[in-house]
């Protein structure tokens, strides 16, 4: 019995864990969660025994799994976008003409130091405050704090508005 629910556990681990930030992915096909879902099946298959048809069956449930979850991904990443957009209008309407012209520049000084507070941080081992190192919720080019960043290819600690 004891033996039996900590396979359950491992399992449950097995298939929450790996979670990847999606600007750390490359485009197209996705071998870290390809490897991740082979990590999960070959444990299940080990620890349960599992037969190939079952194997079968679990393997597409996993492949599911993730288009799911990076399709979520992508719909996070286009919402926050359009809101981190809408507040970024919100603000250059609050600003004068001197200070509108300086903005972009002032961005771009507070995400260069929220990407080096990041680096800082993951070399350390340590995550934000919340806890939620590579949070696989996050979006494409979505940083900590669900900002899309506004350097080229986007920031990943972006902290201001776009």
């Amino acid at each position: 019995m004891k033996n039996g629910l900590l396979i359950v556990a491992a399992i449950a681990i097995l298939i929450s864990v790996g979670g990847v930030r999606a600007e750390d992915r490359p485009a197209g096909a996705d071998p870290t969660v390809e490897k991740k879902n082979e990590h999960v099946l070959d444990a299940m298959t080990q620890l349960l025994s599992l037969s190939k048809d079952q194997q079968t069956s679990v393997k597409a449930v996993l492949d599911d799994q993730s288009a799911e979850q990076k399709e979520a991904q992508k719909e996070f990443a286009e919402r926050q976008k359009k809101i981190q957009d809408g507040a970024d209008q919100k603000i250059n309407a609050l600003l004068t003409d001197d200070q509108k012209a300086k903005y972009p520049d002032v961005k771009a000084q507070l995400e260069k130091e929220e990407r080096e507070k990041e680096a800082k941080s993951k070399k350390s081992g340590a995550g934000d405050s919340t806890g939620a190192k590579g949070d696989a919720s996050k979006g494409a080019g979505q940083g900590r704090h669900g900002h899309h960043g506004g350097s080229a290819g986007g920031s990943p600690g972006g902290g201001i508005p776009n």
